[in-house]
This record gives C-alpha cells, sequence and structure tokens, in this order.
C-alpha cells in the first residue's frame, strides 16, 4: 500500500508540532519545508531545531519524507548562472539542503523551478541543469537523492533528465493540467513511473463553465482528473509515495466541515480510497 503524507507548508501550523497534526489527520509522513532557508538563516541546519524533528517524528511515527527547498522558488537564483550572485546563493541553499537531510537521516531533498524560478528559454534551462548536476553530485556523496519537481513542458523534463544522471521527479498531478501545459495521461508514461520518485496531490474546483476557480476541494472533486492519474500510477505499479499539497485546508474553501483537522481527515481517507482503487 502507497504511504501517504503531506507537505508541511500545508498544515496550520509549521515545525515539529505540525508532525503532531498530521499524525492526527491520518497521515504517515512529511515533506518538510525549509523553514524560510537563506531568508532566516538556514534553520534546517540547526542541531536543536533537527533534533526537535527527530524526536517528535520518533515519538509520533511519523517519517520524515523529504526536504523541499521551498524558498528557492521565489529566490530563482537556480535559473541563474553558478558564478552569478544569485547563483552562488542558490548553490549555497542547495549545499545546506542536502547537509541538513544527512544529518537528520532524510534521503531526499526536492528542488522545484517554477513561479519566480520558471525556466522561460535554453539559458535558464541551462543555468537550472547546471544546479541540479551540482545538488546530484553532492547529494549522492552523501547519501541522498535529489528530486526535481518540474514547471515546464514535457519535452524540456526530458531533456532536463537526460542531462542530469540520477535525477528523478516528484510529479504533481494537478500542475500541467492547471498551467495548460500538459496532461498527465501522455507525461506519466514519458517519464516513466521508474523515474517518478514520489507525487504531489491537489484538486481545484471547476467553476459552471469548466474552468479552474482556484478554489481547493476534496481530491478527486475537482478539475484535476486526480482519480484517473492515481489509477494509470497504480495499474503501472508505482508504489512509492503520494504527498497531499491541497493549498487551503480550511473549512470554507473544502465546504465540507467546521474544523481544519476534519477537512484533511476527509481528504486524507479519500486519496487513501483512490489509490485502493476503492
Amino acid at each position: 500500500m502507497n504511504p501517504i503524507g503531506i507537505c508541511e507548508w500545508c498544515l496550520p501550523v509549521e515545525g515539529p508540532f505540525g508532525l503532531e497534526y498530521a499524525k492526527r489527520a491520518g497521515f504517515e509522513g512529511v515533506q518538510l519545508g525549509d523553514l524560510g532557508g537563506s531568508e532566516k538563516g538556514f534553520p534546517m541546519n540547526s542541531p536543536w531545531i533537527q533534533q526537535g524533528y527527530l524526536e517528535t517524528a520518533a515519538r509520533t511515527g511519523m517519517v520524515l519524507h523529504s526536504i523541499h527547498l521551498h524558498t528557492m522558488v521565489s529566490q530563482a537564483g537556480h535559473v541563474y548562472p553558478m558564478d552569478s550572485p544569485r547563483g552562488e546563493a542558490a548553490s549555497e541553499s542547495i549545499r545546506k539542503g542536502v547537509e541538513a537531510c544527512q544529518a537528520m537521516g532524510i534521503d531526499c531533498l526536492n528542488i522545484s523551478a517554477f513561479f519566480e524560478s520558471y525556466v522561460r528559454n535554453d539559458y535558464d534551462q541551462k543555468n537550472l541543469v547546471d544546479h541540479l548536476r551540482l545538488a546530484v553530485a553532492y547529494g549522492a556523496d552523501r547519501g541522498v537523492r535529489v528530486v526535481y519537481e518540474p514547471g515546464v513542458t514535457l519535452d524540456r523534463v526530458l531533456r532536463i533528465l537526460e542531462q542530469v544522471p540520477g535525477l528523478t521527479i516528484n510529479y504533481d498531478l494537478l500542475n500541467p493540467i492547471f498551467s495548460g501545459r500538459g496532461d498527465p495521461a501522455t507525461e506519466i508514461p514519458a517519464i516513466g513511473i521508474d523515474r517518478i520518485d514520489h507525487v504531489h496531490i491537489k484538486d481545484v474546483r471547476l467553476d459552471h463553465l469548466g474552468r479552474f476557480t482556484g478554489g481547493a476541494c476534496l481530491s478527486g472533486d475537482g478539475g484535476g482528473r486526480i482519480a484517473q492519474s492515481i489509477a494509470m500510477l497504480r495499474e503501472g505499479g508505482y508504489g512509492k509515495w503520494y504527498l497531499s499539497e491541497a493549498s487551503y485546508y480550511n473549512p470554507a474553501g473544502f465546504g465540507e466541515s467546521s474544523e481544519v483537522l476534519q477537512a484533511m481527515e476527509k481528504d486524507v481517507a479519500r486519496i487513501r480510497a483512490m489509490v485502493k482503487g476503492d
């Protein structure tokens, strides 16, 4: 049975107490963020913060799935040349991320490139590839695999995978459809299930004209065709993690409950049923 986790930045609270909250909601693990990364002095590299997470994980039985370099998405240094000030800052963030994973016994570091760090052209892509090569090599020496979450078209994803040996993908089931740049039905077979390290799940409502509204909803109730994508992964033998990245676990957005916790409980149950094929 595929384990079901949640991204830390989707919880009502971050930090070690977030693990407690996720456990209560029914999740089995958490993809950690970077708590502000370089903007906050790399808190994930603080031994006492690391200890707080590790002690809570041991007490609750929650898995620390990975660390996501969340702050880098807005800093965007990894689409700048490595010898530029912004590129050098991104390289430092990557090294710090790998070192935090190593210190905490976490074997996966996630690097995303979208929003401000969106790859607009071949120049951006070359710079991203250089940073990903650094990350894969630095991680390999420290027992940490590096995973890339793309925000580009399939042809660019495949080129990046070819250019960075050892790199695998964090595949988000909604992002290609929501952005209009692709379709999981085409992308998943082309990438190959063996090159998908883990999967993000979220869904967004459609309006009466079939347009995305931006309003979050229970997985499977929106326009993301989540159930179909999960069925494809299941039939292809995918046996790894699903991580909820629902942007707004709040009662008003989900329209299902009076408390955030209840909305989360319903969503994780919905995800688990789709993964099982019920």
